[in-house]
């Protein structure tokens, strides 16, 4: 019962954070659609997309393996101090490998070739990810002012895009807002974490970071095999549509997205407590997963039925038309985030606790390689119809594979 108020601390926290990434994109969807064109947008979503592939990849598996470690060092400020300076390490090197990747990526999209600027300076907020010390924060149940920074950052970041950005050349106002604030939101709550644990940082081992990045290989692969039938939709798209097409999408994305998020901060801040929990009281963990669900489903559902009785509505307000395209994607792709609660509840909370990190990567790895090749038959014909169909497919794949680990180990019982 120790862990009680400070979960609930992390979950409001959280909560709070995700509200705020969840209705900024929601309100700036459709005021961006009007005042850079859908093909605007479509830039800034392809632009993004490369970013959130920088995010996945500096985070590596830090925030369920360090946060893991954190935990488990009883706030001593040596050990903290060291897992501390092995990750933003190891994320140094990873941005760095990173920025080659973006790089060859700008070079080859015939859709980026004339904005450059806007590219290089989104590229800005893999950077902030970098100094982010979410994994530490975690892993000491602390959630409360790091969540109050980042929130308080992007809903500036929201006020001064609706106030400076008026017109199609106000591309590179975009990104910069967005890009200071990763940076800023970064740079502060490492400097936050320093003076509250006494952190001090030091230049770790060849031995220390391989072992770093062998703890987390497993999650890593997840993760970015989890983004690979996300994320890189918008770059397979970009060298088949128009930007135009890649904005629908990323409308509709953002939008899913933001229902995905809601389970976000449940995810994070009971992780640790799952993780802490099921050593010692198995079924009392089991119990909170499936309280977790229940309570879930009912929200979902709830949610479905809101998005099914307005989707009309919902068109007009995103991109300010009904359009069927954008409609017919939303109906799609709307029980994607039911999919992820599964897969997250019995992937994640469950499977990776255990120690079933392998089965899961195994899991997440060829289901995504199935939808890559699937992709590239569906995508060039299809277009984001397409792609929708392959997002959602793919996570009911997922969900049903975790569930079915969650079964054969006998936790149903």
């Amino acid at each position: 019962m120790k862990y009680f108020p400070r979960l609930i601390s992390n979950i409001l926290s959280l909560s709070g954070l995700q509200f705020v990434n969840t209705i900024v994109p929601i309100l700036l969807i459709p005021y961006l659609i009007k005042t850079l064109g859908i093909e605007g947008f479509g830039i800034i979503a392809l632009c993004q997309a490369v970013v959130s592939y920088g995010v996945i990849f500096v985070d590596y598996g830090f925030n369920f393996t360090a946060t893991k470690n954190i935990a488990q060092s009883d706030g001593n400020n040596v050990k903290l101090s060291s897992i501390v300076s092995r990750v933003l390490a190891c994320k140094l090197v990873l941005l760095s490998l990173f920025f080659v990747f973006s790089f060859a990526f700008f070079v080859t999209s015939d859709l980026l070739k004339n904005y450059m600027q806007v590219y290089a300076i989104f590229m800005i907020q893999v950077i902030g990810q970098m100094l982010m010390p979410t994994f530490l924060f975690q892993g000491m149940q602390n959630l409360k002012l790091i969540s109050i920074i980042t929130g308080t950052i992007k809903i500036t970041s929201m006020l001064l895009i609706f106030v400076f950005v008026k017109n199609k050349n106000d591309l590179a106002l975009v990104a910069t807002f967005f890009s200071l604030g990763f940076l800023i939101s970064g740079s502060l709550s490492l400097i936050y974490a320093r003076k509250l644990y006494k952190v001090f940082f030091s230049c770790p081992s060849f031995l220390d970071l391989k072992q770093e990045f062998s703890d987390g290989f497993n999650v890593f692969l997840a993760s970015i095999a989890t983004t690979s039938y996300t994320t890189w939709l918008p770059l397979i798209l970009s060298f088949h549509v128009y930007a135009s097409d890649i904005g629908l999408f990323s409308a509709v994305q953002k939008l899913v997205n933001g229902l995905k998020g809601l389970l976000g901060p449940f995810s994070q801040a009971i992780f640790p407590a799952i993780g802490s929990t099921i050593r010692n009281d198995y079924q009392k963990a089991i119990k909170l997963i499936n309280k977790v669900r229940n309570w879930f489903l009912v929200v979902y559902g709830l949610l479905f039925l809101f998005v099914m009785f307005f989707i009309n509505d919902i068109s007009q307000l995103l991109v300010g038309s009904i359009d069927e395209t954008l409609i017919l994607l939303i109906k799609i792709m709307i029980l994607v985030p039911v999919f992820v609660l599964i897969s997250n509840l019995y992937g994640v909370q469950y499977m990776i606790n255990i120690g079933l990190e392998r089965s899961f990567r195994n899991i997440i790895f060829f289901s995504s390689l199935v939808a890559l090749i699937a992709g590239f038959f569906i995508i060039k014909p299809f277009g984001i119809i397409g792609a929708g169909l392959l997002i959602t497919i793919t996570e009911l794949t997922i969900a049903i594979a975790a569930f079915s680990y969650y079964v054969m180990n006998g936790s149903t019982k």
